[in-house]
């Protein structure tokens, strides 16, 4: 009777513990349809803005610190870094940094002078998401629109208020241009 009642024990042991595991081709299934998942999330939206004030972490990767807008289209990775023509270049979307793709769950950048990096990306809302770099400890912030729907005027107020006060300069008279109903002020 004890001997019979340690066969069915093992054998229970081993259904169990065979039911947990998973083979290749279903991990495989899995990869694919997660990869699929994070390329229809970066690329829904014309354009991500990166909203560099709740930028967290230690380190910085320049072309994205320094972009106002990033723009992920068909393996395509498109930046609007420079405040002037921002929104007539590249029918909006900016000039081409690099390319961009999914492995393993992750966005893997390829910056053509940077270099490849790889990103978590975490989505927050429908139209918010964080990409995080573990290798320099940095998640950036961005948000989701489409080219109609975006103000690119707001954008360069903003971009001026981002250039003065992240050169760590302390200024006390700021002489700036901007345009204000079609009007120039200094």
């Amino acid at each position: 009777m004890k001997s019979i009642k340690l066969l069915l024990l093992m054998a229970l042991t081993g259904i169990l513990f065979h039911s947990c595991t998973l083979s290749d081709g279903e991990r495989f299934e899995d990869d694919f349809q997660n990869n699929q998942y994070l390329k229809e999330i970066v690329s829904q939206y014309d354009i991500w803005y990166l909203d560099y004030h709740r930028t967290i972490g230690s380190g910085d990767i320049a072309y994205v610190s320094r972009a106002f807008t990033m723009s992920f289209v068909n393996g395509v990775l498109y930046a609007n870094n420079n405040i002037v023509d921002i929104g007539r270049t590249g029918n909006g979307f900016g000039i081409q940094i690099g390319t961009y793709d999914v492995f393993n769950g992750l966005l893997e950048i390829n910056h053509r002078l940077d270099g490849v990096y790889n990103f978590e990306v975490t989505q927050l809302s429908p139209n918010e998401i964080s990409i995080y770099n573990p290798a320099e400890n940095i998640n950036y912030y961005l948000i989701g629109y489409q080219i109609s729907q975006f103000d690119y005027d707001k954008l360069f107020y903003r971009g001026i208020e981002m250039r003065i006060t992240t050169n760590g300069k302390e200024l006390k008279e700021a002489i700036t241009i901007c345009r204000l109903r079609g009007k120039y002020f200094r």
